[in-house]
């Protein structure tokens, strides 16, 4: 091949205090029933590592080469692919997603066969009645990117319900801005994504409001979209109208929380995420450089581009209609009967998550 098509990671849980080293990001093609690994960078320690250490300061490592290996034969329905359904956004179809999904499956086979190599927890993909332990409260926020992540971990299991708590229905919009769900086992799940209230300097008290949570054991964290990130576009023209009826919310001149002021509002376990898009690393790395000085052993960091580099872009901004699996970088990943990036993506983050909540309890944010 003659050119790596970007300089990108495998997936990564960094731990705040880990020890893991930055190392060469590589580029995993897979043609037919093979897959080898690329290494190459101009500057090294500037790539997020390939694998991740998670928060019990387990460091996995990559095998240099995996040409030797043959995709082997795994058994796929073991794995809980999200199978969209009539609120699921950006589905694709098609030869291109085909061809996206063939090179995936061949990844998850191999990283589910070498997994104790490649550094896959044994339950990566394969928890089968809730994705979190019974009786936790999961509190996610965030913009489209984690709405698409966490709907599509929703997707992937049995719901005791799914509400849409913008109208308080169980017809669910594919766009909502909070949604809730309770898994089989009673773990709950909270999802506010691109919502008004985080536009006021009183989000604390709105959210605790909104939600009626008094304890979280678990929170996921991706960016929240700011007025220069949204400058000029129906995203900025909306949040200016919620935001107008709002008391002391003002999308234009209040920047929304971040990162860093959700590791002061909660104490427990955090895992947060970047973009899945190209611009994806102009908040991975700040996050990073955040992230790894932290004082903190239940704070972690999944880098939301960790599989393109090894897949393809795979991407569509058709979030109603059926879309066909592209390589815009700026464009939402697709998912699809097959799966997608953030099936893989809510993978890490659950078992990161996992990791860090066991044994725990309930931690009251300051609200």
């Amino acid at each position: 091949m003659s050119k790596i098509m970007e300089r990108l990671s495998r997936g990564q849980l960094r731990n705040t205090i880990g020890t893991g080293r930055i190392m060469p990001a590589g580029l995993l093609v897979v043609s037919g029933y093979l897959i080898s690994l690329l290494f190459f960078c101009e500057n090294w320690n500037k790539i997020p590592s390939l694998g991740w250490s998670n928060i019990n300061q387990r460091s996995y490592k990559y095998p240099q080469n995996l040409s030797k290996y043959e995709v082997p034969s795994v058994d796929l329905s073991q794995f809980q692919l999200c199978r969209p359904n009539e609120w699921a956004s950006y589905v694709c179809q098609g030869p291109e997603y085909d061809k996206f999904a063939d090179k995936m499956e061949a990844l998850i086979a191999v990283l589910d066969q070498k997994d104790s190599a490649l550094g896959k927890p044994i339950l990566w993909g394969k928890r089968r009645m809730s994705p979190f332990p019974d009786n936790t409260t999961v509190l996610a926020v965030g913009n489209s990117h984690t709405r698409q992540i966490l709907q599509t971990l929703v997707c992937q299991y049995p719901v005791l319900q799914m509400v849409d708590m913008d109208s308080n229905s169980t017809e669910i919009t594919r766009r909502g801005s909070y949604y809730y769900a309770e898994f089989v086992n009673h773990a709950k799940l909270h999802l506010v994504t691109n919502h008004a209230i985080f536009y006021s300097r009183k989000w604390r008290k709105y959210l605790q409001q909104m939600t009626g949570i008094s304890t979280i054991d678990g929170m996921i964290v991706g960016q929240i979209n700011s007025m220069n990130d949204a400058y000029n576009t129906s995203f900025m023209s909306l949040m200016m109208e919620k935001t107008s009826k709002l008391e002391d919310a003002d999308f234009a001149s209040v920047d929304p929380p971040q990162l860093q002021e959700f590791t002061e509002f909660y104490h427990g376990p955090i895992v947060a995420h970047s973009l899945m898009c190209y611009w994806g690393y102009d908040n991975y790395y700040p996050m990073n450089d955040f992230v790894q000085p932290l004082d903190r052993t239940n704070v972690g960091l999944i880098n939301g581009r960790a599989y393109i580099g090894m897949l393809g872009e795979c991407s569509t901004n058709e979030w109603q209609k059926v879309g066909v699996c592209g390589t815009d970088s700026t464009a939402h990943r697709c998912i699809g009967e097959r799966g997608g990036h953030p099936d893989l993506l809510a993978w890490d983050i659950v078992e990161a998550l996992n990791d860090m909540m066991k044994g725990g309890i309930g931690y009251e944010p300051k609200w």
